[in-house]
């Protein structure tokens, strides 16, 4: 069945990007979080090539209610696409249908990965960077998706880059940068930081 939902994960480069730098991960204990799931896309790809261990989870957020203006679905039949695709890896896979603020709130799980790919408001990529950071492990890896979507826009709360460069200035001595360009990819080193 041919999808009516445009495949972002490749069309944006992202799936290129997550082969040039997870390929070292493939096949090891690896807790994944994505926020932002969609149709699942980069789900399916990251269990067939990189969580392939029996012991590896994907835990998978998303509100499935995205912002409008886009034309030729809804975020009910990309929710129903989501959970066909995922259908089979049940076993793997947490599906969680709720806001990432909310998500934050109740988790009390750590995680070696996480994708950030939700709401692309300033806002709202800033409080993922800071709450995702609190359950990340030490030398786990942040990635951010569209880190220069809308660059240029007239308000700097349309662009996700502010917020993770904010974020970035802030935690500047525990991170170290993995890869930068329309994603952005930080390994978190937690050496601690001084300001006296």
């Amino acid at each position: 069945m041919k999808s009516i939902h445009p495949n972002w994960f490749v069309e944006t480069g992202a799936k290129k990007i997550f082969e040039e730098n997870l390929s070292d991960y493939a096949g090891k204990k690896i807790n994944f979080l994505q926020i932002g799931a969609f149709t699942g896309d980069a789900s399916v790809w990251l269990l067939e090539n990189i969580l392939t261990n029996s012991k590896s989870t994907l835990t998978d957020v998303d509100s499935w209610t995205g912002y409008s203006g886009l034309e030729g679905f809804t975020w009910e039949t990309a929710y129903d696409e989501y959970k066909d695709k995922l259908s089979s890896y049940s076993n793997k896979v947490s599906s969680i249908k709720m806001t990432s603020d909310q998500f934050f709130k109740q988790n009390k799980n750590m995680y070696d990965i996480i994708y950030i790919d939700g709401d692309h408001s300033g806002g709202s990529v800033l409080r993922d960077a800071v709450n995702a950071f609190d359950c990340l492990a030490d030398n786990g890896l942040l990635i951010f998706d569209d880190y220069i979507f809308a660059s240029g826009h007239q308000s700097i709360m349309c662009c996700p880059k502010y917020a993770i460069d904010s974020f970035i200035n802030i935690h500047w001595f525990d991170l170290t940068k993995i890869y930068e360009g329309t994603q952005m990819w930080l390994k978190k080193v937690k050496v601690g930081s001084s300001c006296s």
